[in-house]
C-alpha cells in the first residue's frame, strides 16, 4: 500500500503527508513495506485486516550467511536505504534509524519495536520503527552513519585533490605509483571505512548482539545491521 494511503488513515497510525506543503516530497524508508494479512499475537488464524491494522514489515532475511544455518534462522537484517539529496555522485546512506523518517508511519503510544503479529514466520509490528530501535538511538545511528557517509564521500569523490593527484601520476608513470602504494599498503578511504565498520561493531555493536554488514557487501545499495531475530513477548518471558 502506497505511504500516502496510510498517512492518511484515521486511528492508531500517524504520520505527515509525502508531500510536505505541496511541494517538497518528505523521506520513508523505500525497503518497508505493509500486508494486512497476517496472524495477530495470541491467535492461530491468519485473516485479513483493515489497512489502519496493516503490519510493517521493517526487517528481511540475513541474506549474508548461508540459508538455512543457524544464523540465518537467529538473525534478521534491518536496511538503511540510500539517500540522493546531497549528491548523485557517491553513496551516502540515510542517517535516520528507521522508523523515525519524516514520513514514517507512527504510532503515539510507541517509542521502540513492539510486535503485533506474524507474517512469514516472523513478528513485526505495526509501525515504521524496526527492531534495531531496541538496540541503538536515534542519535547513535546518526552519528555512525554520518561518519560512514563521510568515508564514502571522500572515497568517491572525483573532484578531491587527493584523486586528481593520484589519477594524474598513474598515467604520467602508466600505473607505478598506484602498484608502489600497495605494495606499501596505504590504506585507501573505502579500506577505512571497512576498518571503522570493524571497530564499531567490536567496539559497541557486538556486545548488544547487533552489527554492521560491510557496506561493500550490499554494493553499498544499503546499509544493511544484523540483529537478533525479533520473538513476540510471550516467548521472551
Amino acid at each position: 500500500m502506497p505511504k500516502s494511503e496510510a498517512t492518511e488513515a484515521t486511528g492508531s497510525k500517524s504520520g505527515p503527508d509525502l508531500l510536505e506543503g505541496g511541494n517538497n516530497p518528505l523521506f520513508f524508508n523505500c525497503h518497508e513495506f505493509l500486508v494486512t494479512k497476517y496472524r495477530e499475537l495470541g491467535e492461530e488464524v491468519v485473516r485479513e485486516h483493515t489497512e489502519d491494522e496493516a503490519l510493517c514489515i521493517t526487517h528481511f532475511p540475513n541474506i549474508y550467511c548461508p540459508q538455512g544455518s543457524v544464523e540465518f534462522d537467529r538473525t534478521r537484517i534491518v536496511r538503511l536505504p540510500r539517500r540522493f539529496e546531497e549528491s548523485m555522485h557517491y553513496p551516502s546512506f540515510s542517517t535516520e534509524l528507521p522508523g523515525h523518517e519524516p514520513a514514517a508511519l507512527q504510532r503515539e503510544d510507541e517509542a521502540r519495536f513492539t510486535p503485533a503479529g506474524f507474517h512469514d514466520g516472523h513478528v513485526f509490528g505495526r509501525s515504521s520503527l524496526s527492531p534495531l530501535s531496541n538496540y541503538v538511538s536515534p542519535e547513535e545511528c546518526r552519528d555512525v552513519v554520518r561518519a560512514i557517509n563521510g568515508y564514502l564521500k571522500e572515497a568517491y569523490r572525483v573532484q578531491g585533490t587527493q584523486n586528481i593527484l593520484f589519477n594524474a601520476l598513474d598515467v604520467l608513470t602508466f600505473y607505478t605509483v598506484s602498484l608502489l602504494l600497495s605494495y606499501f599498503r596505504r590504506r585507501t578511504q573505502l579500506e577505512q571505512l571497512e576498518d571503522y565498520v570493524e571497530e564499531v561493531n567490536e567496539r559497541f555493536f557486538e556486545k548488544r548482539g547487533i552489527r554492521i554488514i560491510s557496506p561493500r557487501r550490499s554494493a553499498y545499495l544499503s546499509l544493511d545491521i544484523q540483529i537478533p531475530r525479533p520473538v513476540p513477548p510471550a516467548a521472551r518471558s
